[in-house]
């Protein structure tokens, strides 16, 4: 009578074994940890439904906002001089701002803040600088203007930069990132060079700013609405 043959199996291949049928793949083990962690108690789901049924119960104010950016942006581009203007007086009165609370600051914890006197000193280099820009309005075209030409002179180097970067890196798209650098920094010339061109510039460029700023608070608003016509039909 022929004996069947046994394999032994060691304790080693039997616990192998039990971690092969247990294991559970690391993509699905990830989830189940994220969803673990963002198991919420009841109380905070509560909360945060009604946080979410007060946000889209007022739906009409970003609908409200956007309406009224598309209106400003609109007077921004159809009056470049007006805007410029407006965009002159803000920029000072941020430059002067800034200088006062700064100096504030300083003077308060001068204590804690190592060279205060020379920090102290910028500051009201700020608020001096502010104050003689604002008593001529030469000097506000001119200090708008070099701030826009500045910005996109910064602008266009950091563009050069990435696609240098990028063309090192093997990536594509490298040389219309060069490109766009290139122009950004002609671009800064031109204002520069030019303060009529640069006032119309600048004022197209706010008013559309704002624009699209308004068109996505009036995107956001239909959203919200459609949100809270959902909630009424689940209601009934």
């Amino acid at each position: 009578m022929a004996s069947k043959k046994e394999k032994i199996v060691s304790p080693d291949e039997t616990v192998q074994a039990e971690k092969k049928t247990e294991e559970i793949p690391s993509e699905t083990a990830e989830e189940i940890a994220v969803i673990e962690v963002a198991e919420l108690s009841p109380e905070e789901e509560k909360i945060l439904e009604d946080e979410a049924k007060q946000i889209i119960k007022h739906w009409w104010i970003p609908l409200v906002a956007g309406i009224l950016q598309i209106c400003f942006g609109i007077f921004f581009i159809s009056n470049p001089f007006t805007t410029f203007e407006a965009l002159s007086i803000f920029a000072i009165s941020l430059l002067i701002s800034i200088g006062i609370i700064d100096a504030i600051f300083i003077i308060i914890n001068r204590k804690s803040i190592p060279s205060w006197g020379w920090n102290l000193a910028a500051a009201l280099v700020y608020v001096v600088l502010g104050i003689l820009i604002s008593s001529s309005l030469f000097a506000q075209e001119e200090f708008l203007i070099l701030l826009f030409s500045f910005a996109f002179l910064s602008e266009g180097v950091n563009g050069i930069l990435l696609s240098t970067n990028m063309k090192r890196e093997g990536k594509k798209g490298w040389g219309f990132v060069l490109a766009f650098g290139i122009l950004t920094i002609l671009c800064a010339f031109i204002l520069a060079s030019n303060v009529l061109t640069a006032i119309l510039y600048i004022g197209l460029m706010t008013g559309i700013t704002v624009i699209s700023s308004g068109i996505e608070l009036i995107s956001s608003g239909i959203i919200l609405l459609k949100a809270e016509k959902e909630l009424k039909k689940d209601k009934q």
